[in-house]
């Protein structure tokens, strides 16, 4: 008796003696048996799809242990010893001599640093009491860092480590029972990584005064402070007997000299000046040019400065007095007047492009304030402040359009060499605690140099080794075969390759003895056959 949801009653077989309910059932199990059949093979797929990502596990293990011989240098193993590990270790790969090396580290190099006592006890503590800056260069580069009124001191270290156009430095404070002190630091060791605080403005207890060492310098000019005398200006510079450097920067943009031996500085002029116009210069204490004058060794870049001429139209607009608007929404032109051009002409003082231009502004019966400054600002770019300022106090409100043209910077900074007499020694303030980036100093095997890392590259010096100097003092470093570690290495690979065929023979081998299921009965097409899940698979095969 079969019961329904809606409550009535069927009695199979009444009246008859014939069982509908099993001929529908065997019926639906005949109908159903296409189903079935897709069901299985769609398991058996997913079986064999297993059974591959299995196999891929282990070849993945394979070529891992694989890379690991695949050179000789990866193969090869070597080992480094250091009898005094807290003084130098060392690395090394398959072009290491088996050898001895004596490392003796004269001094470690370190960063640049400037260090201020601020004054201050707490980090929210406001260091600008209104607008202010810090300007800082670091390797030749120079980056003005804009300080908003009402910033703290924590504020003005985020404002640095922050910046988008960080030059490569990092700002913290350090706390004390005295107070808070403010300190600014290169990221890179080494002597020819300087760093300079150019200057501050409007920041509490932060007051920069450069005291120049051996180069005065500006923002586009920079000195030699040791004279030449009128016949010293044809003394060889470089008395060595080998290339010597001088390293300076224009714009961000660094430039390295040679300086071969025997060169003056008459000759080292010559070769700036092919390399960066009319930038270096030997200027005379005097006009007498005998033996008591006195030479300047000077690289000057003078600014750019650019003017803007405008025509009648928007000299109504720009000029003194200029035209008042009630809104910066305000149109340019009347109703009913006919569209119509703004021109103007840019000129730039040392014949930069660009130099005597010519601009259009177009303005129609829809140009407002606003869209005139959108345009002048995408026209002008970097050379002018074009801004909207509101007259103070002025009932009802009166807008001008300002517009300011900017002189265009260069920088010009001395970054270093290998000369001593030319090279750049840092400036220091007074209150300041200036640290001067250092090259390390170390001997291996006897054989002294100066490097700006602690940590000398495969190559560098000996082919094979990386040398990590620690600490000033000597230690012994031995190179020898890690047999060790290329037995390692070969297990690895052996085990790897063992179980890769292991997997893949039991996918794919044959057992005679597996007893079979008729495909009547069989729940999956390898209940029916006496081979492993993948035997003949094509993707086996590829």
């Amino acid at each position: 008796m079969v019961q329904y949801a809606s409550g009535s009653i069927r009695f199979s077989g009444l009246g008859s003696d014939y069982d509908f309910d099993g001929m529908i059932g065997k019926l639906a199990k005949i109908e159903g048996r296409q189903a079935t059949q897709l069901a299985r093979w769609k398991a058996d797929w997913q079986t064999r799809l297993d059974a591959f990502k299995q196999l891929r596990g282990e070849l993945m293990n394979l070529q891992s242990s694989l890379k690991k011989m695949n050179s000789m240098n990866s193969f090869f193993a070597k080992k480094a010893g250091s009898s005094e590990e807290k003084y130098a270790t060392a690395v090394a790969d398959a072009d290491a001599m088996n050898s001895n090396y004596s490392v003796d580290v004269k001094k470690l190099a370190t960063y640049g640093s400037w260090t201020k006592d601020t004054g201050l006890h707490e980090k929210n503590q406001v260091i600008a009491d209104d607008a202010g800056s810090l300007t800082y260069s670091y390797k030749g580069k120079y980056r003005t860092v804009k300080v908003a009124k009402g910033t703290t001191i924590e504020g003005l270290v985020n404002l640095i480590n922050n910046d988008s156009k960080n030059l490569g430095v990092r700002a913290q404070l350090i706390q004390s029972t005295d107070g808070i002190s403010f300190q600014l630091r290169g990221m890179d060791t080494g002597k020819s990584n300087t760093l300079v605080i150019r200057d501050t403005q409007n920041l509490n207890g932060l007051d920069v005064t450069l005291t120049p060492v051996n180069w005065a310098d500006s923002e586009n000019k920079a000195e030699l402070i040791n004279k030449y005398s009128s016949t010293g200006r044809y003394d060889s510079i470089n008395t060595s007997s080998e290339t010597k450097t001088f390293i300076y920067t224009v714009d961000d943009k660094r430039h390295v000299i040679d300086i071969p031996p025997g060169m003056n500085i008459s000759q080292l002029v010559d070769a700036i000046n092919a390399e960066t116009p009319g930038i270096a210069s030997l200027v005379p204490s005097d006009s007498n040019n005998d033996s008591n004058t006195e030479y300047t060794f000077t690289l000057e870049r003078v600014n750019s400065e650019y003017t803007a001429n405008w025509d009648a139209n928007l000299q109504q607009i720009v000029g003194a007095p200029p035209r008042d608007f009630t809104s910066p929404n305000e149109k340019i032109l009347s109703a009913g007047d006919p569209a119509t051009e703004f021109q103007f002409t840019v000129t730039s003082s040392d014949g930069e492009a660009p130099n005597n231009v010519s601009y259009k502004v177009s303005i129609t019966e829809d140009t407002t304030l606003n869209d005139l400054v959108n345009s002048l600002k995408s026209q002008l770019g970097d050379r002018a402040s074009v801004k909207i300022v509101q007259s103070p106090g002025a009932s009802p409100p009166i807008y001008n359009l300002e517009v300011e043209m900017r002189d265009k910077v260069h920088r010009v900074t001395v970054e270093d060499g290998s000369l001593t007499d030319l090279a750049y020694i840092q400036p220091s303030s007074p209150n300041w605690d200036v640290r001067h980036g250092e090259n390390a100093e170390v001997g291996i095997n006897g054989r002294y140099l100066e490097v700006a890392s602690n940590t000398l590259k495969s190559g560098e010096v000996v082919p094979g080794m990386t040398f990590m100097l620690k600490k000033v003092g000597e230690t012994e470093i031995s190179v020898s075969n890690d047999t060790e570690k290329m037995m390692e290495n070969i297990q690895e690979f052996v085990t790897a390759i063992n179980n890769f065929r292991t997997l893949l023979t039991a996918f794919t081998s044959y057992d005679k003895e597996k007893e079979v299921v008729d495909s009547e009965y069989a729940e999956s097409q390898f209940d029916m056959q006496k081979g492993g899940v993948l035997q003949g698979n094509y993707g086996i095969q590829m």
